[in-house]
C-alpha cells in the first residue's frame, strides 16, 4: 500500500511537471511567434522607410539635372532631397545604437555635466531642425545648474529621440521638454505634447522593440525602445504619465550619479 501511495504520488508529480512543462514550452512558442511577427513587421517597415526616401533622392534629383527648373522648383526640390537625406541618417543611426545597446554588457561612460544646458541645447536644436507650423516648442528648464554624472552622448540621443517621436504626432499645440530634482538622489526629464496620445493598454506595447503604433506613421518603430535601452543603461525608470490626457507625457526618472 505504502509503495503504491509513493508510486501515485510520484507519477501525480511527474504530470505536474509535465503540465508545467508544457505550458511554458506553450508561452515560449507564442512569445517567439509574437517576436517574429514584429520583426516582420520592422523588416517590411524598414524597406517601406529606406525605399520613399531614397525613390525622393532619386527622382528630384533628376528633375536637378533639367534643362529648365525655375528657381522656386530647385530651392524645393533641394529641400526635399535634403531631408530625405535626414531620414535615412537618422533611420541608420537608431539601429546601429540598438543593435550596440542591446550588446552591451559594460556600464557606459559617464562624467559630470549640466543636465540643464543639455536639455536647452537639444531643444534649441531641435526647433531649428524640426520646425512646424502651428506647434510651439515650449521650455520647461530651470535656470539653475543641476549637475548629474552620466553619459553626455546616450543623453543627447535620448532628448532627441523623445523630441522627435513628439515631433511625429504632433500637428498642432506644443511640445514641452521639462527637467527638475527628484529628491536628493534622483532627476526627472519630461516631454509632453499635444498630439494624438497612446491608449492606456498600449502603454508597455510602446517601448517595445519594432513596434508601430500607427502603421501608416513615419518612423522605424525604434525610437522610445532605444529610449528605454538607453535609461537602462543609465540604471534608471521611463514610463507614460497617465494622468496626462491632452496628448502624451513621457517621464524619465535617472539617479544623479
Amino acid at each position: 500500500s505504502r509503495e503504491r501511495s509513493m508510486a501515485t504520488t510520484s507519477f501525480g508529480s511527474a504530470t505536474t511537471q509535465m503540465t508545467a512543462l508544457s505550458r511554458l514550452g506553450l508561452r515560449q512558442m507564442e512569445q517567439g511567434r509574437k517576436s517574429e511577427e514584429r520583426k516582420n513587421a520592422f523588416i517590411n517597415s524598414i524597406c517601406h522607410e529606406v525605399r520613399t526616401p531614397l525613390n525622393s533622392i532619386a527622382g528630384f534629383s533628376e528633375l536637378l539635372c533639367a534643362d529648365e527648373v525655375s528657381p522656386e522648383a530647385h530651392d524645393q526640390y533641394c529641400q526635399i532631397i535634403h531631408e530625405s537625406r535626414r531620414q535615412l541618417r537618422y533611420l541608420f543611426e537608431d539601429m546601429l545604437e540598438v543593435s550596440y545597446l542591446e550588446n552591451l554588457t559594460e556600464p557606459l561612460p559617464r562624467s559630470y555635466l549640466n543636465l540643464c544646458a543639455l536639455c536647452r541645447s537639444q531643444l534649441r536644436a531641435m526647433k531649428i531642425r524640426c520646425p512646424k507650423t502651428g506647434v510651439a516648442y515650449a521650455d520647461g528648464i530651470p535656470a539653475e545648474t543641476i549637475a548629474v554624472v552620466s553619459s553626455e552622448k546616450y543623453l543627447g540621443v535620448l532628448l532627441s529621440a523623445l523630441l522627435g517621436n513628439a515631433y511625429k504626432f504632433t500637428r498642432e499645440g506644443h511640445i514641452r521638454l521639462e527637467c527638475g530634482r527628484e529628491g536628493d538622489e534622483r532627476v526627472y526629464i519630461a516631454v509632453t505634447d499635444t498630439g494624438c496620445g497612446i491608449p492606456p493598454e498600449k502603454y508597455d506595447q510602446a517601448f517595445e522593440r519594432f513596434t508601430k503604433l500607427d502603421p501608416f506613421s513615419q518612423g522605424n518603430g525604434l525610437g522610445l525602445y532605444l529610449c528605454r535601452l538607453i535609461v537602462r543603461h543609465l540604471g534608471g525608470e521611463i514610463r507614460i504619465d497617465p494622468e496626462y490626457t491632452e496628448g502624451t507625457r513621457i517621464v524619465v526618472v535617472l539617479p544623479r550619479k
